[in-house]
This record gives C-alpha cells, structure tokens and sequence, in this order.
C-alpha cells in the first residue's frame, strides 16, 4: 500500500491512532500477516508504515516492510505511553521488521531518518530479525539516518523489550536510545514457550560497511556478546546463556577478547580479526569459520575445537594483495573428524594467505611457540604465500612457516590427507 498520492502526506499503512491507548487496533489471527506499506511523498516525516502506541499484531508469523522518502521507513509506537505489542504464535515463527528510509533528519533527536525506528514496544518471536537502511548518499550524520533506531538517542522514553531465541540484526547504523534495549529469552508468551538457549547473527547491510552501534555520547563497532554491550544500552541474556548460534559479519576488525562456547556453529567475518581467547563448538557437525579482509592475528595463544565440524581461518578473504595469517603466540585445532584449512583469498581458503612486503609482516602462514593440529582422519590443509622483502633477522620469505615451537609441530590428520602449500 502506498501513501502520498495527488501530494497528500500520510503513511502507507497507519495502524491505531494518536493517543488511542489500549484502544488502538488488535489484529489476532492463527495464519501468517504480512504489511508492506511505502511512503512517496518529500516532506512532512511520514512513513512507510506505523504501527501506533497500542497497536497489536498476533500472528503464526509476522512480516513488515516500510519504505518513506520523508521519513521513518517503519515505526513502532507513536503517541501514547502503551507499547507496540507484536507476537508471532508458532513455535517456529519469525517476527520480520524490514525498513528503508531516504531521508535525512535535521532535528536535535534525529529519529526521522531511519529504516526502522521502535520506540515503546515489546516484540516476540523464537526468531526476530530487524534490516534497516538509509539510502540517502549526502547522508554525513550518524544518529540523522541510520538503519535502525531502538529507542529515542537524546531522551529518556518508553524501553523497547524483546523475547527471542534467536537475535538478528541487519544495519550498517544502529542507533541506541537513552532507555536501554532489554533483549531477552522467549517467555511464556512467545510462540512454543519459554526458550533454552539464544543465538546471535549481527552483520552489516552493506559488505563493505561495518556495522556501528551508536549511543549516547559515543559509537562502537566492537562485537555484541551476552551481557551488557555498550555502554549498557543494549542489554542481551545474561552470560550464562547457553548460546545455540554466533554469527558476525561486517567491514570493522573483529577482536575475540573473551572465551566463546557454543552449541552450534560460529561465523565470523571482519577486517582483521585479532585472537584472545578460545573458539569452542560442542555440537556435531557445528563449523567455525574466520574470514579476515585483511590479516588473521592474536595476543594470546589460541584454542579451536569442533566435535566433528571443519574449522576454516582464511585472510586476505577479499583477494587483494595484502592479509597474513601470523599466530605469534601459537595454535591448537583439535576438530574430531572436521577439515582443517589455514589459507587465504577467497571465502573458502583455497588460495593464498598473502604476506607483504614490511619487515615482521611477509610471512604468509605463520604460527609461533605452539603448534598442534589434529583432525581426528580430516584433510589438513596450509596455505600461505610471502611478499617480496629478503629474509633478514625474525622475518622470514616463507609462504608457510613455524618458528621456535615447542615441543615439536605436530600434524596429524589420522587417514585424512595433509596438505602445505607454500609459496615465496
């Protein structure tokens, strides 16, 4: 549904009015509901869809998709203090919230110019995914047009509360309000009950973007992680959570700074991605994957174990001509059976990691002090090619390398193939 039409300046779709309360409108049905609703017009902050203070949607699963090109592309909660209450029923259901906006807001609160913009609102799903762009390229304001905004930035206002097993989110911005973000397990509200364990898949819209995170008085690309995430603003399941899934994609580097046990697989993908701590999978099959644009590095020695999945650290990801793999402080890979792969240049490892040509840096694949990679009958493959500097003091033109390992490099596939492929 479109709005705007012969100049008029109005939603899409607007559900409930103003100061409607526990009055506004209440859409309870058993099958999916799906809204797409898009404002055309240039002016007066109108926006694609909006869902009034009040407003109930029920349904097995939920799907909305807001467009404006003045103003907000989906809003949730306007006009009153009762919140937004959106349920998908099905105990697989999914609440989708999807926004694109072109506007830019020049207001002191800046909340005009998002994809999507909550505000007063309790949402639950066993999964919910939030996408949220702005389109506009003159866009030079970091709280003015971002993808996402939760919750109002400069004003303390109703707190938005979401149960979910599972926790997408889609931006290359995302805007935190004075009132903190509650993310929490699905309750005994949510489709299928009370939830077990939560899963995280954050990534930016745009590949070659990171995805920011801005709140009060500062901004952060740091990866989210249970807990408190910051500054306090958004507020996932405490860190006793067993977590099903972890995923992290965006154009930022990536830092690893506490251990990381889940029960499936992990993803991530970043710039340069810096090791401090471990990498554990307990589940059959569940992969962990590190992709780097530019190097795969660390500032502590490094434990990686799967029970039966692959394991995948490549650099250099994008191709270009610069992204090493160096594990100064040493490696362990245990896998129970999964592949093993150390390489570069693409998303698989299959080619290069590639070394350049600075001293201290041309190695393409190299691990320091410990050394062990065991497969349990796995391929083991290592791949690294060197830049182009001579071999002169603790840099070496090695494509692959160890260096004072102790007690001694061990790798074993078991009856799987073993496979190095150095290049210099």
């Amino acid at each position: 549904m479109q709005g705007g039409a012969n100049g008029s300046n109005y939603s899409g779709i607007n559900l409930g009015t103003l100061n409607a309360g526990t009055s506004a409108v209440d859409i309870r049905v058993g099958g999916d509901v799906v809204m797409a609703g898009q404002n055309a017009t240039s002016s007066n902050g109108y926006a694609g869809i909006t869902l009034y203070s009040g407003s109930k949607v029920y349904g097995r699963n939920l799907s909305f998709y807001g467009v404006s090109s003045a103003g907000v592309g989906m809003q949730l909660g306007w006009g009153s203090s009762v919140a937004v209450d959106l349920r998908a029923t099905s105990s697989t259901g999914t609440l989708l919230i999807a926004g694109s906006s072109s506007f830019i807001d020049g207001g002191a609160t800046g909340s005009g110019g998002y994809g999507v913009f909550a505000n007063g609102s309790v949402l639950r799903a066993p999964t919910i995914q939030i996408i949220g762009l702005n389109t506009n390229v003159s866009c030079v304001q970091n709280i003015a047009c971002a993808g996402i905004g939760l919750g109002w930035y400069t004003r303390s206002s109703q707190t938005t509360n979401i149960y979910t097993n599972n926790f997408k989110l889609v931006s290359d911005k995302v805007v935190l309000g004075l009132s903190p973000v509650a993310v929490s397990l699905c309750d005994s509200n949510c489709g299928g009950g009370s939830g077990s364990s939560f899963g995280i898949d954050f990534s930016s819209y745009n590949s070659s973007s990171p995805l920011t995170f801005y709140y009060p008085s500062t901004s952060s690309t740091a990866i989210a992680r249970l807990g408190s995430n910051y500054g306090g603003y958004l507020v996932m399941p405490s860190t006793g959570t067993t977590l099903s899934s972890y995923t992290y994609s965006h154009n930022a580097d990536i830092t690893i700074g506490s251990d990381l046990q889940i029960t499936g697989s992990i993803y991530l993908s970043g710039a340069t991605v810096t090791f401090g701590a471990n990498l554990t999978t307990t589940v059959a099959g569940g992969d962990i994957t590190v992709l780097a644009t530019n190097h795969i590095q660390q500032t502590n020695a490094t434990t990686i174990t799967t029970a039966g999945g692959d394991v995948l650290f490549s650099s250099n990801s994008d191709g270009g001509v610069d992204g090493r793999i160096n594990l100064s402080n040493g490696l362990t890979v245990t896998t129970n059976g999964g592949n093993i792969t150390l390489g570069g240049g693409n998303s698989l490892g299959s080619g290069y990691a590639q070394g350049v040509g600075t001293s201290g840096l041309s190695e393409g694949l190299r691990i320091d002090g410990i050394v062990n990679l065991s497969s349990g009958n796995g391929n083991i493959s290592l791949r690294g090619k060197s830049g182009a500097v001579a071999e002169w003091i603790d840099n070496g033109a090695w494509g692959v390398g160890f260096y004072n390992v102790s007690p001694g490099v061990v790798i074993n596939s078991g009856t799987g193939a073993v496979l190095i492929d150095g290049y210099s």
